[in-house]
């Protein structure tokens, strides 16, 4: 009996099968599903967009139609799916807590069929904050040498030390965040090339 379970066609006989992969991840499951979610897959009248966010904070995908008689303008928190009619669009992102930002490269055309879109978010508060800690500490060297009166040490340290912390500080104060998205179309479900 012992020699038969070892056999290696009973063993592959009595192998359990995983459960099926999700095809759809669903943020506000209690638990995670594993049943496969039924999604129609687009025609050619629509672009389907599979929205991806990239970092730790969630992103939601602002689209905005730019040609056509109505501007539309539809968004979703990432991981997520649009659907929208293909043609010129504004994509912009916004974080949690925050208005959305227009994506760096400009508009894009959409194309009827499954885009997968890529959005990644950069916020630069840590690189504004040092830039606002050179200006204090430019002001203060500024501040502290003043009282003493002394033009050569206003000319000699003062002086190159405030503008040497004034410049980057200037640069990095108005450093404004990065919003990116990369948009690819992807193939058709049964294979073949995609749309361009």
């Amino acid at each position: 009996m012992v020699l038969a379970a070892l056999a290696p066609g009973a063993a592959a006989a009595q192998a359990p099968t995983p459960p099926p992969v999700p095809d759809r991840y669903d943020a506000d499951a209690e638990e995670p599903s594993y049943e496969h979610a039924a999604v129609a897959p687009p025609t050619t009248d629509t672009a389907r967009l599979d929205a991806l966010g990239f970092g730790q904070r969630p992103l939601a995908l602002h689209v905005e139609r730019m040609d056509g008689d109505a501007p539309a303008v539809d968004h979703c928190v990432a991981p997520c799916q649009l659907d929208v009619s293909p043609g010129r669009y504004r994509l912009a992102i916004a974080p949690r807590g925050g208005g959305p930002r227009d994506a760096d490269g400009g508009p894009v055309t959409l194309f009827g069929g499954r885009h997968a879109v890529q959005m990644t978010y950069d916020h630069r508060i840590g690189e504004r904050s040092l830039g606002w800690t050179f200006l204090c500490m430019a002001l203060s060297v500024v501040v502290s040498i003043a009282p003493l009166q002394s033009e050569i040490l206003m000319a000699v340290v003062a002086a190159p030390i405030g503008i040497a912390l004034t410049i980057p500080a200037l640069a990095l104060i108005f450093l404004e965040d990065s919003a990116r998205v990369q948009v690819t179309p992807l193939p058709p479900p049964g294979g073949g090339a995609a749309v361009p």
